[in-house]
C-alpha cells in the first residue's frame, strides 16, 4: 500500500533546491516536469499490450504497478501553485521597491 513512498521522497528531495532559488521559473519547469511525467503514466495504462513490443511490456507492467501518476499530476499542481505565490510575491516586491524610489 506504500507503494506510491519511494516516487514521493523522489519528489520532495528536489524542494529544498527549489526554495533556495528566489525566481519563480524553476518552480514552474519543475511543475510542467511532474505533470507531463504523470500524464505519461497515466496513458500507458490504456495502450494496448498488442501495439507494444514484447520487450517494452515488462517496462509497462513496472511503470503500471509501481509508479502512480497522480501523485506525479498533484506534485506538479503543488509546484506550480508554490511558483505562483512566489511570483506574485517577487512582484509586489520589486512594485514596492521601485515606489520607494520614485
Amino acid at each position: 500500500p506504500y507503494i506510491w513512498l519511494p516516487d514521493f521522497l523522489l519528489l520532495a528531495g528536489f524542494l529544498p533546491l527549489l526554495f533556495s532559488y528566489r525566481q519563480a521559473w524553476p518552480w514552474f519547469v519543475f511543475s510542467v516536469g511532474n505533470m507531463l511525467i504523470g500524464f505519461v503514466l497515466e496513458t500507458t495504462r490504456f495502450v494496448p499490450d498488442g501495439t507494444l513490443p514484447s520487450s517494452v511490456l515488462p517496462v509497462k507492467e513496472h511503470l503500471n504497478q509501481m509508479h502512480h501518476p497522480l501523485l506525479w499530476i498533484l506534485f506538479g499542481f503543488f509546484s506550480a501553485a508554490c511558483g505562483l505565490i512566489r511570483l506574485l510575491k517577487n512582484l509586489i516586491i520589486l512594485l514596492i521597491r521601485k515606489s520607494k524610489k520614485s
